[in-house]
């Protein structure tokens, strides 16, 4: 309820803006919910109604009620809620959903457009409901008894995700939250929890013997990648030779003999190349492991110079010119945006240097 100990959270407000007071969302005493006005967001995606039956389609002065209408019962909600299947059909218009109060509550609250929600992949995309909830406790109760008054849940739903981004001083450390429901077509309700844990500060303090230590890394893949595709040259220039001479007496037949000897040419070095990386499978496994060494050097830059090292809380928690930062957010929705994005691009460096580390283990043997 807002204490810590016998006294109250003093997290609950936004010290920076003191004497002015700012509420602050806080979860178990310690975890500050990221965020100026609108700090959590809803993202609803609602399937579109489609003609009951095996492929009949209603009629234009046909009587349409309500229980004559489902969505696809193909479309399964895959891989924390991010993916459908390929035959479902999202209402993307507000004149697609039945409910007459479910209108009435993405207009109030979701701006009452199609736009951007959980899982976009940009800015610009287009792929949900986004609902974005206020700080303020009165207006967010408010929000929430809607939801339920409103039947923003019902038969058209396909999917309901919560997320936020939290921050803890004590871990130094940001986490994306995904609370997310998804309503499959047989009537179960599945739900999880997804979580991105993210850190501005992977350069902080003394580090140049790792930073020296990552300047040979690239520098030995590099080496080691020029040496695989110079050996590999050296097969194919071996195994081409020389092409056969033949005689020619006419222009066209000139012209078939270069197209021939350019295919011969094409097969020979597609045969020394694969002879190269299947007689000696260790050829393979150089060139794999160089590749995807500077991938992961790659994706360890793009993740420590990501755009989110210049995130900073203002001085007060408001989306004015003043106080927009030079990551040039302008919204709560944005800056989410950015910690999930931040999140995928540190799980894809996880995978991959994890794939690395087995092949680089390998060509130790």
């Amino acid at each position: 309820r807002g204490m810590f100990g016998d006294k109250p959270n003093p997290l609950k407000l936004y010290e920076s803006a003191l004497p002015q007071e700012f509420p602050q969302l806080v979860i178990n005493n310690w975890n500050i919910v990221v965020g100026r006005t609108e700090p959590v967001r809803i993202s609803l995606r609602y399937a579109k109604p489609m003609p009951a039956g095996l492929g009949g389609k209603i009629g234009k002065n046909a009587l349409v009620k309500e229980n004559t209408l489902k969505w696809q019962s193909a479309a399964i909600i895959e891989s924390e809620s991010r993916q459908f299947g390929r035959d479902f059909v999202e209402a993307t218009e507000l004149k697609e959903i039945n409910n007459t109060n479910a209108r009435d509550f993405l207009r109030t609250y979701c701006a009452g457009e199609y736009r951007g929600a959980y899982s976009a992949t940009s800015l610009e995309e287009k792929n949900g409901w986004a609902c974005m909830v206020s700080r303020e406790y009165k207006k967010a109760v408010q929000m929430f008894e809607d939801i339920e008054m409103k039947e923003v849940i019902n038969h058209q739903l396909a999917s309901l995700v919560i997320d936020f981004v939290i921050y803890n001083a004590y871990a130094e450390a940001f986490t994306y939250v995904a609370l997310w429901f998804a309503f499959q077509p047989s009537g179960e309700v599945q739900q999880g929890v997804l979580t991105y844990t993210v850190r501005l500060d992977l350069y902080s303090g003394a580090q140049v013997g790792r930073l020296l230590l990552e300047i040979l890394t690239i520098l030995a893949s590099c080496f080691y990648l020029g040496q695989s595709f110079r050996n590999m040259y050296r097969d194919v220039r071996s195994f081409i030779g020389e092409p056969e001479p033949g005689t020619v007496d006419t222009v066209d037949g000139e012209k078939d003999r270069k197209l021939a000897r350019g295919l011969q040419w094409l097969m020979k070095i597609f045969q020394a190349i694969t002879m190269h990386l299947v007689l000696d499978p260790f050829n393979l496994l150089d060139i794999v492991s160089s590749v995807f060494t500077v991938v992961t050097m790659i994706l360890w830059y793009m993740v420590v110079f990501d755009k989110l090292r210049q995130f900073n809380f203002p001085e007060r928690p408001i989306w004015e010119n003043q106080y927009i930062g030079a990551g040039g957010w302008r919204t709560d929705a944005e800056v989410i945006y950015e910690f999930y994005q931040a999140g995928q691009r540190m799980r894809w460096f996880i995978r991959i240097c994890a794939i690395n580390t087995v092949m680089i283990v390998l060509r130790l043997l």
